[in-house]
């Protein structure tokens, strides 16, 4: 936002050597963040003058020969180029030496297509005046001053109200007070504890004569002048128009420079509707708030629109009029001499101005304000500060009604306040005196234990806000730097944290790269893979940047996958990659690791490499649970139950009855080139209790070693062969390993499995290991149906 030094000292009684720069330092310091202090224009040895002799250049056609009056200074010949110069003309005169800083020229003698030239007549432009804020007349030519502007006059820039230094801040969602130069004067008068201007408003009766009403909630305050004029041509005074350049705007008519300054004053946007031209919509002045239209509209900046529902629309109850908080339309504009008009100033929901203005492209400094939210407590008095303004310029502007449609909740500005609290909290010996004096800078009203806010300082709501302007306004001397009161406590990482850098230390101690993609993704892609929570609903924000970045993902699987196919695309084929986040539902959140391999591993550098497979995703998965101390024992592995998972390839990993885990390759009619996916809920591992890792004595019996081969149904996994045999013989089994498995026919398999018998105490007898034996078959026979091959 751009703030005119000029005015601001104009609005407020500033000690008389504060500077721009001292004002730029005291925001900083006050949490108002100055982005640049520039000067509007730049220009040394400028004078005034007068053309009193114009010739056209005898070999040029575009040039002039000209003889300039300047006053004490002399006559200075100069040639010219300019299509407007011509005799009696009152210019800018940039003296031999001018340093024209904004164009990186300095004025010397010189001649110019074999004539002298010995100085240059300029164009505001060429001074530094933003050629956007200019009239195309003033950015074709040199500038034409008035025909009483004195010659010789060195102080050009002060002549022209361009002596002035604008001020750049940047303000935060956090302090919609300060958008406006008018919220800038109170905090500077707050600051400096100096009093600033008021403008005395004319006295309205509010008469809703003509009918304002909304059928939105998105349009809940909705002010309304009727008023006349004689309908002469005003021009807007030069000081007006000065403060319009010094604000960033362009002066084209008093109607519109009025609006625009007065939303720079108050930050409240306006906007002017011809009356007449309501009236001759259909027959009726009315003004009706609306969110159900559809259609094509011109707006005032000569372009169609089209109009969808949920769109704010002001109309007459019928016909629309304008789209609410972007733009007016062409049906109502009003003209340099319309006589009837009415001014609005309205508050609309931000949101829907700012899906509207994203959608049609119609960008407004209107729209910009109420994308950062208006004040709906102002618009009354911002109504009558623009009609006493408007009046004190033009004598016939005459207020004819005024209407008001309010149905916004009236906050609670009678706040509890606690002086004891606040320097409890600040950790300050704040006396009752100082803070008193501090909210009286700040129009704060303090009784008792209760403090009245302003209604323009919306961002006041709590206790909190409040200590927080003591602590602003407040000398730092007052609070204690010690850390006295402050408890010591030793920092260390979170069990999670501790996991997760484990996991990361050791993925990447493996070769992997670690990845960070995007939180928002599409909705397409958000279903594509879900590993956990299938049924969840996707979570749609409020207010999506792009279509592509529109849902929170529920999954890292799927940007993990998009993320390898953006790296196949650029010819980067063989790598593996991880990543660690969070992922958001309606009621929680989860820590998700997901992993992705694809192409090939090196196993001696180049001189042998193969293909990733399944058992190297197996093998992360293995080892990540390793790391966690959640032994075999502990999980079960069971057929994938994901379509996007190759039938053959894949896994689900239990503890207990909750899936913790799934692994394996994706789908060959998905991913055309094998990519093996592993994705763990770090959050569930975490709540998983592990015990402390015992150390236990070898047997010094030897061990036995017995094959078996079970013809078994299709559908009986290698997982619940293993399971149903350790059932059978408890702990003397130590291990047990499948080393075959045969297709016989459709409906059956045979699986072949080593066992490893070991007893701590005795060497193994043939009996025992014939009833081990039988153990082992029964087992199989009775829980699996299958049989000894």
């Amino acid at each position: 936002m751009l703030v005119s030094y000029k005015l601001l000292k104009e609005i407020v009684d500033f000690p008389n050597d504060v500077t721009p720069f001292d004002i730029a330092d005291k925001l900083t310091f006050h949490g108002v963040e100055v982005e640049e202090v520039i000067p509007l224009a730049q220009a040394t040895n400028l004078t005034t003058g007068k053309i009193i002799s114009c010739e056209k250049h005898p070999d040029s056609d575009h040039l002039h020969l000209l003889e300039v009056d300047c006053g004490e200074h002399g006559i200075y010949n100069i040639v010219c180029g300019a299509p407007n110069a011509r005799k009696d003309l009152k210019v800018i005169v940039a003296l031999p030496g001018a340093d024209l800083k904004a164009k990186g020229l300095v004025i010397k003698p010189t001649k110019i297509a074999g004539y002298e030239s010995n100085g240059m007549c300029c164009s505001l432009s060429e001074l530094g005046v933003n050629e956007e804020l200019l009239s195309e007349a003033q950015k074709n030519g040199i500038e034409e001053l008035p025909e009483d502007t004195e010659l010789g006059n060195d102080d050009v820039l002060g002549l022209l109200g361009l002596d002035d230094t604008i001020l750049n801040l940047n303000i935060l969602a956090n302090r919609p007070d300060l958008s406006s130069v008018l919220g800038i004067a109170r905090e500077l008068s707050a600051i400096y504890s100096c009093s600033y201007k008021k403008i005395e408003n004319i006295q309205v009766e509010k008469d809703n004569k003509i009918k304002v009403t909304s059928l939105t909630p998105k349009c809940l305050s909705f002010g309304l002048l009727e008023v006349e004029t004689d309908g002469k041509i005003v021009e807007s005074p030069a000081k007006l128009k000065q403060y319009l350049i010094a604000l960033g705007y362009r002066p084209i008519s008093l109607a519109v420079d009025l609006g625009n300054f007065m939303m720079a004053i108050t930050g409240q946007p306006y906007h002017f509707y011809d009356l007449d031209k309501v009236k001759s919509l259909n027959g009726h002045n009315e003004f009706v708030v609306k969110d159900d239209f559809e259609g094509e509209l011109e707006t005032l900046a000569d372009k169609n629109v089209k109009v969808e529902k949920g769109d704010i629309v002001v109309t007459d109850g019928i016909t629309p009029m304008c789209l609410g908080g972007v733009m007016g339309l062409k049906n109502v504009e009003t003209e340099l001499t319309s006589t009837h008009f009415a001014i609005e100033a309205a508050n609309f929901s931000y949101v829907q101005v700012r899906h509207t203005v994203k959608r049609t492209g119609l960008v407004s400094d209107s729209a910009q304000r109420f994308i950062k939210k208006v004040n709906p407590q102002l618009i009354e008095d911002s109504l009558l500060m623009l009609a006493t303004v408007y009046k004190s310029i033009d004598p016939s502007f005459t207020v004819k009604s005024y209407s008001l449609y309010d149905e916004q909740e009236t906050p609670n500005r009678l706040l509890p306040f606690s002086l004891e609290s606040a320097n409890h909290r600040l950790g300050g010996k704040f006396t009752h005196d100082e803070v008193a004096k501090i909210f009286k800078d700040l129009r704060f009203v303090w009784e008792d234990d209760k403090v009245l806010v302003p209604v323009d300082r919306p961002d006041i709501k709590e206790q909190a806000d409040l200590e927080e302007e003591i602590f602003r306004y407040s000398d730092p001397s007052c609070l204690d730097n010690t850390l006295d009161k402050l408890p010591l406590t030793s920092g260390r990482r979170t069990a999670k944290q501790e996991l997760v850098r484990k996991v990361r230390e050791y993925l990447i101690a493996n070769g992997l790269y670690e990845v960070v993609s995007y939180t928002l993704i599409d909705e397409k892609l958000d279903r594509s893979y879900r590993i956990f929570n299938e049924k969840e609903p996707s979570i749609r924000i409020g207010n999506p940047m792009t279509a592509d970045h529109e849902y929170v993902r529920s999954d890292l699987t799927s940007s993990l996958v998009k993320t390898v196919n953006y790296n196949r695309a650029r010819q980067k084929n063989n790598f593996g990659m991880f990543e660690v986040g969070e992922v958001h539902y309606k009621d929680t959140y989860k820590t998700y690791l997901t992993i992705c391999l694809t192409g090939k591993v090196k196993e001696q550098g180049s001189l042998i490499s193969r293909k990733y497979d399944f058992f190297d995703i197996k093998g992360y998965f293995e080892g990540i649970f390793g790391l966690t101390g959640i032994l075999p024992n502990r999980y079960q592995l069971r057929r994938a139950s994901q379509d996007f998972f190759h039938p053959g390839r894949s896994a689900d990993v239990f503890v207990g009855k909750e899936k913790v885990a799934s692994f394996g390759q994706i789908n060959p009619r998905l991913e055309k080139e094998e990519t093996y996916v592993l994705e763990i809920d770090i959050s569930a591992l975490i709540n998983i209790k592990t015990g402390v890792t015992k150390f236990v004595p070898f047997s010094i019996y030897p061990d036995v070693e017995r094959d078996y081969a079970f013809v078994l149904d299709n559908s009986v996994s290698s997982g619940d062969l293993i399971s149903t045999i350790k059932k059978a013989v408890g702990s003397t089994l130590k291990s047990a390993e499948i080393f075959d498995i045969y297709q016989i026919d459709k409906e059956k398999k045979s699986l072949a499995v080593k066992l490893l018998f070991t007893s701590m105490d005795h060497t193994f007898k043939e009996e025992e290991l014939n009833i081990l034996q039988e153990k082992v078959i029964n087992s199989v026979v009775d829980k699996l149906g299958g049989s000894l091959r």
